[in-house]
Formats: C-alpha cells, structure tokens, sequence
C-alpha cells in the first residue's frame, strides 16, 4: 500500500511539469509567392505589347502584367496557333505562367463535357 501511495504522489507531482511544456508546433512554412512556379491564372486581355513580347489580363479586378517567348505556347481549342491571333483585347484566356513568364496562353471557344 505504501508503494502505491508513493507512486500516486510521484505522478501527481510529475502531472503539472509536463502540462507546463509548451506543445511542439510544426515549423512554419512560408506562404507561396503570388506568382508561384506553374500558377494558373485565368483572366481578360486588357492590353498586348507584340514588340515586348508582353501583355496584361485583369484577374479579379487586379492587372497582371505577363510576357511571353518562343517557348510559350498559345492553344485556341487545344490547336497551336499564332500569339497574334489568341492574345486580342477582351478575350478571355487561361495561362500557366512561372513568375511573370506565360508558359501556355489557352483560350477555349467551344464547350467540353
């Protein structure tokens, strides 16, 4: 009996140490850059600059400022076409983009199911 009492006592005394610690918080991770590598951005061609290989989408009330180069792909209905023929202000596009770099400028005209 006198064993038990002293091993009731111990962790009575022991209990509020370890409620003491602070918990382990897992390490924080810090938040994505608003143009992330391979981000997906869908808005509408407000402004094309052919010379500077640029152009700017609004995207959410927000403008957004992209470039393209000879790796840059523009797709109308899944077909590879011409920049000049995808990037018209008011059209509605899709791109993948890395930072401000257009990777793919998509625009989809019919309906998929």
């Amino acid at each position: 009996m006198r064993r038990a009492s002293i091993t009731a006592i111990a962790c009575i005394l022991a209990a509020p140490v370890s409620l003491a610690r602070e918990p382990v918080r897992a390490p924080r991770v810090p938040a994505a850059p608003e143009h992330a590598l391979g981000e997906q951005v869908r808005g509408t061609v407000m402004n094309v600059d052919v010379e500077k290989k640029s152009f700017t989408i609004v995207v959410e009330d927000k403008e957004v400022s992209l470039s393209y180069d000879a790796k840059t792909v523009f797709l109308l209905d899944g077909k590879e076409v011409d920049a000049a023929r995808l990037l018209q202000i008011g059209t509605r596009v899709e791109i993948a983009r890395e930072g401000d770099l257009a990777r793919k400028v998509e625009v989809r005209t019919k309906k998929t199911h």
